[in-house]
């Protein structure tokens, strides 16, 4: 899920890793389908640990490969994605 904007007295949840970019040029909208992608969640899942619940630490989360295409071919993947999608 992706939150634009979170008001400041916000609290989060023990299991909820909060991701900022630190790079221009990234779009918060592909990064978020990019994530959501069969290969990226399977490469997230494999990725987790725990015995009941899958622990999924921002460490594991900040190894995942990502290829960050240009401005313009992000707005267009996420264009297609929004089409197939909605």
């Amino acid at each position: 899920m992706r939150v634009e904007e979170v008001p400041p007295d916000t609290s989060f949840s023990g299991f909820t890793i909060r991701g900022r970019l630190r790079e221009d040029g990234v779009s918060s909208t592909f990064l978020t389908h990019l994530l959501k992608t069969r290969d990226a969640r399977a490469l997230l899942a494999n990725g987790g640990d725990g015995t009941n619940i899958s622990n999924l630490s921002q460490k594991k989360l900040a190894a995942l490969p990502v290829t960050i295409p240009d401005g313009h071919e992000q707005a267009t993947m996420v264009k297609k994605s929004d089409e197939i999608t909605t």
